[in-house]
Parts: C-alpha cells; sequence; structure tokens
C-alpha cells in the first residue's frame, strides 16, 4: 500500500506498491508525525519535573532515559522507534499507576 502524508505542503510518499491497487491511503510521515505530538509530548515532560525539551536537540540528546528520546533524537523514525517509545509509554503508566 502506499501512503501520501497529509500535513500541509509535504508530498511525501511511502510505502510498497501492490498489484491491482491505484491511489493512496493517508497518513502522516515520520517527520510530521513526531512534529504533531510536540506540545502533547513537551506538557507530559513537565509533568515529570524534566525539562521541556522534546525535538529541541537537534539529534544530540544525552538523556538517553528519558520516555520520548527513541522518537526526539532520530531524523527519521522507524517502526523500531515507534515501538520503543510505545513500551517506554506502557511502562511510564504502570508505574505511575502504581505509585512509583
Amino acid at each position: 500500500m502506499l501512503y501520501k502524508c497529509i500535513w500541509e505542503g509535504c508530498n511525501r510518499v511511502w510505502g510498497e506498491p501492490e498489484p491491482g491497487e491505484e491511489g493512496f491511503s493517508h497518513g502522516l510521515c515520520p517527520i510530521h508525525s513526531r512534529v504533531a505530538f510536540t506540545e502533547i509530548f513537551r506538557r507530559l515532560q513537565q509533568k515529570e519535573g524534566n525539562p521541556d525539551c522534546y525535538l529541541r536537540c537537534y539529534g544530540n540528546c544525552p538523556r538517553h532515559w528519558c520516555t520520548f528520546y527513541p522518537l526526539c533524537a532520530i531524523d527519521e523514525p522507524g517502526p523500531e522507534h515507534v515501538a520503543e517509545l510505545e513500551m517506554r509509554l506502557t511502562a511510564r503508566n504502570l508505574s505511575v499507576q502504581k505509585g512509583f
């Protein structure tokens, strides 16, 4: 399936064409999916008592322990980076629920 980014001004297309299928599905390309969550992730960082530095490190972040590091420090995150973020968010939510 081919996808086309819906971010205004972005014409990026990704994916693999499948025989017999025409057109595109839609979504956000990896770059714009990171940007779309900027304010939410920065608020969560502040809530945890951390600096709100998401996407401000320009790929040079020393905070490997940060929940959002897998997306923040990588220019074009792939599925493995999203999976790492999901794992960290799950662990974060479990520790909050248990009061750690």
